[in-house]
């Protein structure tokens, strides 16, 4: 996950987790499960790492001893995010001095120490695949960018450990690379390779931004999502994989020449967090509005010193700026997009009623003519094009 729409997507699937947990331990009073939340792809963003770290710690205190609900970060070094934290709050690398700015998180998290297995709930874990029990079931949601350690860790659960994952993206399931009147109804002819630069540019980012979505370069990010995707399509016995139907706007999902084209709507909701919700965008604004002045409400009542405090942060940085990168959430504020996934996909499979589709996924790198410059393709981008061979093998 990252640092914009996904903590509230976050809450509320911690929260539904310990509704559920509730539930199962009316029948067995020791049950516990385990929200992890994996940053691994962001473990260098200073600002990420430490609002995971804090989210997760405030979670955990919130569910754990009344709900059986352990909410773990992930990250591969906790003494290289202590100094990275401490560095980004300047306060010295000891966690008393984190905690003094955000009171239990270092305690909670044991930032700092070696993560091990022994480590008490709700500490940092360096990997996932050594918590899961062999055979076991995983719900696992790619609420952003992907790196190599977490696509690593679910290679070696589905195929080692005998794992079944239940993937929910959020990200429609294909996209369209190649322009289509707002009209048709069947996929046109796919015209390849493109006749001219605009048609070029055309595909050139189109992918959802989750996708793309990292600390590594462009091109490496690329090639770590189709490693998951061959993942899955070698293994599918061991993968159900769920994509929502919304994507940034109403558009048509690609399909084969000639056939019917799947159409997916638009996401219709924005919304600016912070100590107001602000809503942009909605169907019916005022019950929207409603909705998220009832939840702060009740966050500020019942637990003012954890839930609220994460549901207050807003789009400026922990030293009170505003965060240029995240300059359109505050003009346009954000889609939700997270929220709306877990909202509407967590419940069983079987009340989803989910269509089927069959997924082809391909990136190609085109060359400039000169055949020194990739990254010109696309006219000023600064992300070199992929090429077919830092793919692997052909899925």
């Amino acid at each position: 996950h990252n640092d914009s729409d996904d903590r509230l997507a976050i809450v509320c699937l911690a929260y539904q987790m310990a509704s559920a947990s509730s539930e199962r331990r009316s029948r067995s009073p020791s049950s516990t499960c385990t929200l992890y939340l994996d940053g691994r792809t962001y473990e260098h963003s200073a600002l990420t790492v430490w609002r995971t770290l804090r989210l997760a710690s405030r979670l955990h205190r919130d569910l754990f001893e009344g709900y059986g609900v352990a909410v773990e970060p992930v990250f591969s070094d906790a003494a290289e995010v202590l100094r990275l934290v401490a560095s980004y709050l300047d306060v010295p690398p000891e966690p008393k001095a984190v905690d003094q700015i955000a009171a239990g998180v270092a305690a909670t998290t044991a930032l700092g120490g070696e993560a091990a297995d022994a480590a008490p709930p709700g500490s940092i874990r360096r990997k996932l695949c050594d918590d899961w029990p062999a055979g076991s079931k995983v719900s696992l949601w790619l609420l952003s960018g992907l790196c190599m350690l977490q696509v690593k860790d679910i290679l070696h659960a589905s195929t080692t450990l005998g794992m079944h994952f239940v993937v929910y993206e959020q990200a429609q399931p294909a996209w369209q690379s190649m322009d289509v009147p707002a009209d048709a109804t069947l996929q046109p002819d796919w015209d390849f390779p493109p006749a001219d630069a605009a048609s070029v540019e055309q595909g050139y980012g189109v992918e959802p931004s989750n996708i793309r979505s990292g600390e590594a370069p462009y091109p490496d990010i690329l090639n770590i999502y189709m490693l998951l995707q061959q993942v899955v399509a070698s293994t599918p016995d061991k993968f159900t994989y769920i994509c929502p139907a919304l994507a940034r706007s109403e558009t048509l999902l690609p399909a084969p020449p000639g056939q019917l084209m799947r159409r997916v709507s638009a996401r219709p909701l924005t919304v600016l967090p912070g100590s107001t919700y602000t809503v942009k965008k909605a169907l019916d604004g005022d019950r929207a509005s409603n909705a998220f002045t009832g939840l702060l409400t009740a966050a500020r009542s019942a637990l003012p010193d954890t839930l609220y405090l994460e549901l207050c942060t807003s789009t400026k940085n922990d030293h009170g700026h505003e965060r240029e990168e995240v300059a359109h959430i505050l003009k346009h504020g954000t889609s939700m997009s997270d929220a709306i996934l877990v909202a509407l996909a967590a419940r069983p499979i079987s009340q989803l009623e989910a269509g089927v589709v069959v997924r082809r996924l391909a990136v190609v790198g085109m060359m400039t003519e000169d055949a020194v410059q990739p990254a010109l393709v696309g006219e000023n981008r600064r992300e070199p094009a992929v090429s077919e061979s830092s793919l692997g093998p052909s899925q």
